[in-house]
């Protein structure tokens, strides 16, 4: 009762708290689900809480007679604990042959019997104890097991990847062989259906300039961006600004070749991977340049060939560090 209790406080925390962003996408009903979850356990908690003085059956027969043959414990109570018929099969002793039968039905009082029906061998109704809940330092430990596991996790688990954790996931991504991927939905631009195709100003209506002059684009988008040759065809030379973390391109490997990541969760952070874009500075590196930093980006995209795939490439000329975005997670 008492960890359900806290494993209800526990889901409720980390979604009134926010803690839950770092985890579940905002899309869909996953956090919801969190919260319902967390209020019914508190809710089984407090009802079996409120239960647990209420005396209750153990499926065994404690009555005087059993099941109305006197037979629950083995022992025929109907007679004070053993039955005295002609064969006397309960006690062992054989009432038949010796004369003794009669005698108790004729004068019951009249000899010291010693199996008479008040004889030594009791049988209370309550005289074996049938005990279900285990001993009481059994269930503290129990409890104390439970409760440490559900507390360190919540309390110890960080809510986000090691950086050495996404290199390595950026790395593995990296070296899979390049394939096809279609633009999903949220970025697709239609075309013109009077067969002049894809316009910059078609682009432009659905992903509008910053003040400088810029479009603001996300990792993924210039990700996915190389894919489709006539988006490829409108946006190379554009300028963009992306937000993202930074690491040495190990791949191609050259001074002035770093690369942009963003970590895509589709339900939960268990799912997430990387999509990274290359990043070529036209000029001079900046000298403050921090691996695994998040900077802001500004450049100008370019489109190139990797491992046989279309591919983005941004022509970066400056990076200001930033905070990373409050949510990346918007796509799916």
């Amino acid at each position: 009762m008492a960890v359900l209790i806290l494993w209800a406080v526990a889901m409720v925390w980390f979604y009134a708290s926010g803690r839950i962003d770092k985890y579940l996408v905002g899309q869909g009903t996953f956090r919801i689900q969190v919260l319902i979850a967390g209020l019914a356990l508190g809710v089984l908690g407090w009802f079996n809480w409120s239960m647990r003085a209420l005396n209750a059956g153990c499926g065994h027969d404690h009555s005087g007679d059993g099941d109305g043959d006197g037979d629950s414990c083995g022992h025929d109570h109907r007679s004070g604990g053993h039955s005295h018929a002609a064969d006397g099969p309960c006690c062992g002793h054989d009432h038949g042959d010796h004369g003794h039968a009669q005698a108790h039905a004729d004068a019951p009082d009249s000899h010291a019997h010693p199996h008479s029906r008040t004889h030594s061998h009791e049988h209370a109704p309550h005289a074996h104890d049938h005990s279900h809940e285990g001993t009481v330092s059994g269930r503290g430990m129990g409890l104390l097991l439970l409760a440490l596991s559900v507390s360190a996790a919540v309390a110890l688990t960080p809510d986000d990847f090691s950086d050495t954790y996404k290199k390595n996931m950026l790395n593995a991504y990296a070296s899979q062989p390049a394939t096809e991927q279609a633009m999903p939905a949220a970025y697709r631009v239609a075309p013109e259906t009077s067969g002049g195709g894809l316009t910059l100003a078609q682009v432009e209506k659905v992903q509008p300039r910053n003040k400088d002059g810029n479009f603001e684009m996300d990792v993924m988008q210039l990700y996915y961006s190389g894919s489709d040759p006539e988006y490829a065809r409108i946006m190379k030379g554009q300028g963009v600004e992306t937000i993202g973390q930074i690491v040495r391109d190990t791949a191609n490997p050259a001074p002035n070749r770093w690369r942009v990541f963003v970590l895509q969760v589709t339900c939960c952070a268990a799912d997430a991977r990387p999509y990274s874009v290359p990043v070529e500075f036209t000029g001079a590196v900046p000298p403050d340049l921090q691996e695994m930093g998040w900077y802001k980006l500004t450049g100008k995209v370019d489109y190139t060939v990797e491992k046989n795939a279309g591919a983005s490439v941004l022509r970066a000329v400056s990076a200001q560090p930033t905070l990373r975005p409050k949510d990346q997670r918007t796509l799916f």
